[in-house]
């Protein structure tokens, strides 16, 4: 799934500028482990697999949201905490803010297997839709790398958002038709 991303490669950037790109994955983890009241730190410790409290809980939120694919994925939408730590939690990825040029990003913290399923999902998550160079790339396998309602949830939102864009074709087409008819119209004569 390239089409849509872009080629960065992670630990050139880190040497480079370390200050440069901010995992907001890695910040949200790291404020939820810190503060033993939040809602969701049982549950963070739960799905990271720790039955205890974690002795350095920075290191657990570096180790499991860090990028690990050198590709990004651009968001529209500045995203929310809630929203990232779905994205963490649901998904193999994480969000990465780009301070330099104030963009955000989704990046795979998974690989060696079609996480294309994770991607579509992450942009449901994020930004309710799927980038139209991207839907027909979501590999439709059920179980793949997203399971039970949630791998409904993203087929049925591919399924809705190729309707809408088999829609959107046809109309142009129909614009495309109605030109070339005036055209040959004015240049048979």
């Amino acid at each position: 799934m390239t089409g849509y991303s872009v080629r960065i490669d992670w630990q050139e950037e880190f040497k480079r500028d370390v200050e440069k790109w901010q995992n907001e994955g890695q910040r949200v983890a790291r404020e939820i482990l810190e503060d033993k009241d939040h809602e969701k730190h049982k549950e963070l410790l739960e799905y990271l697999g720790y039955n205890e409290e974690p002795k350095y809980p920075d290191d657990v939120a570096y180790e499991h949201f860090e990028p690990m694919m050198n590709y990004a994925y651009p968001l529209e939408c500045e995203p929310n905490d809630e929203d990232i730590y779905r994205v963490i939690t649901e998904t193999n990825l994480t969000v990465m803010y780009n301070d330099d040029t104030d963009e955000y990003f989704l990046v795979l913290t998974g690989g060696g297997m079609d996480l294309s399923q994770d991607i579509g999902l992450a942009y449901i998550i994020l930004e309710t839709w799927i980038p139209a160079s991207l839907l027909r790339e979501i590999n439709t396998q059920p179980e793949l790398s997203v399971g039970g309602k949630k791998y409904i949830e993203l087929m049925e939102k591919v399924k809705e958002q190729l309707k809408m864009e088999a829609g959107r074709n046809t109309e142009h087409i129909k614009i495309i038709d109605k030109r070339l008819k005036e055209y040959w119209k004015e240049h048979k004569e």
